[in-house]
């Protein structure tokens, strides 16, 4: 009864819902042509570049180096940028959030949205990268969709925490820069795991991104079915972020109006 009363509420607001994700998308990437080429082309140079500078150094451990590049990449991108971007949710509708009741969350949600639209946009792209360098197609190519939710679910939790606590916590922006840096570094986006010694990898395995990358990898690089080891441990990821970051923003959401300005 009570899952479907929260549904209904979702309902209630959906008209609403699609002004915000629809005024979002204006202002992000239609108003501003330039802005969203430069968004799209930066990970194809960063994509070239790479393959230049590391091609030779990982051939032997990351065959097919541009399409192992960029599939980590996009997801690294996609992973930051949501936080990034959602964090402010809250604050950028306050007019809202002070004035009408509204399920606060639909804000942060709006702005997971408007970032997975790139991802989905350069996971399309993924695909005639694996034409143009060769790499085998295979039926495990309909798993995208799957991971693509998995990423998705891990990011809107992960946005609602930071959206959460970002009122209350000024320098969380710049915190949340310095975890990111450590973050890429202990993400195999331009290394493959292969180089870790067997010893301390253990330590990596407990970043999600990484699992989110071994399964792009084998479904694009490889042809090959992601193991069901890793699929399970991207979805308990996906799965206990999103709810976490569901609990704490609910929690938090009754004290936005005395925090946000």
């Amino acid at each position: 009864m009570f899952i479907i009363e929260k549904i209904e509420n979702e309902i209630k607001y959906f008209d609403f819902f699609k002004r915000i994700l629809k005024r979002g998308f204006k202002r992000k990437y239609i108003k501003a042509p330039l802005k969203t080429a430069l968004i799209i082309l930066c990970p194809l140079l960063l994509m070239a570049l790479s393959a230049l500078l590391f091609s030779k150094l990982f051939e032997e451990k990351a065959e097919n180096y541009p399409l192992f590049f960029f599939c980590g990449e996009i997801i690294f991108l996609f992973l930051f940028g949501s936080a990034y971007s959602a964090m402010d949710a809250v604050k950028e509708n306050a007019v809202y959030i002070k004035s009408v009741y509204l399920p606060k969350h639909l804000f942060v949600l709006s702005s997971v949205i408007q970032s997975a639209a790139l991802m989905i946009l350069f996971t399309a792209l993924a695909l005639p990268i694996m034409l143009f360098t060769s790499a085998p197609f295979s039926p495990a190519v309909l798993l995208l969709p799957l991971l693509i939710v998995l990423i998705f679910m891990f990011a809107f939790g992960f946005s609602l925490i930071l959206a959460a606590y970002k009122p209350i916590i000024k320098k969380l922006r710049l915190i949340y820069l310095i975890f990111s840096f450590i973050w890429l570094i202990a993400s195999p986006v331009f290394y493959p795991m292969e180089i870790i010694p067997e010893k301390i990898r253990f330590i990596f395995y407990v970043n999600p991104a990484v699992h989110y990358m071994e399964i792009m990898r084998a479904i694009c690089c490889s042809g090959s079915m992601p193991s069901e080891t890793t699929l399970i441990r991207a979805s308990v990821y996906s799965l206990l972020v999103m709810l976490l970051g569901i609990s704490v923003f609910k929690a938090r959401e009754n004290k936005f109006l005395l925090t946000i300005q």
